[in-house]
């Protein structure tokens, strides 16, 4: 009996994988398009660009490259954004006479922007608070720790000084 379940589901999923790849392109972009749908809404960028990619292989529209696009510009990082850049001149390279043309532009600019100050390098260490603060308390250690030293050994505090707060 288990051997006979095994065999159909064996055959379901053959025929499901089958199924699959009789989609037609359209079919497949659009299937994937939902796809990246949900996952662009729920946060996760780098998956919804992945399943752009598939519905733009599957079916290439312009669309799709702007939408890579925005998933990449969501991504913040140096190379993420470069790909955004990269997605948004391949929209317009596509669709020259777009409407949106000025907002991608501006957005453009704003990458364009954003990727030069990321290119930018870090100050260097003596320009970081980090560094002064790490001097100050090095500073303040070795006078606390000085005047320690040098106080002679046969010293007896004072009545009434801070010492012993005036107790006998």
């Amino acid at each position: 009996m288990r051997t006979i379940v095994c065999g159909l589901l064996v055959v379901l999923l053959a025929g499901s994988a089958l199924a699959d790849e009789k989609l037609s392109a359209k079919q497949q972009a659009k299937m994937h398009n939902q796809m990246a749908k949900k996952l662009f809404n729920l946060g996760l960028f780098q998956e919804a660009a992945e399943e752009y990619q598939k519905a733009y292989q599957a079916a290439p529209a312009p669309a799709f490259l702007f939408n890579l696009a925005q998933c990449y510009k969501r991504i913040s990082r140096k190379e993420s954004i470069e790909k955004a850049i990269f997605y948004f001149r391949s929209f317009l390279n596509n669709v020259p006479d777009t409407p949106m043309r000025d907002d991608i532009d501006k957005e453009l600019a704003r990458l364009d922007r954003e990727l030069a100050e990321l290119s930018k390098p870090p100050p260097p260490f003596y320009k970081r608070w980090w560094f002064w603060t790490a001097v100050g308390v090095v500073a303040v250690g070795a006078t606390v720790g000085t005047v320690i030293a040098l106080q002679p050994d046969d010293m007896e505090p004072v009545n009434g000084s801070v010492g012993n707060f005036g107790i006998p």
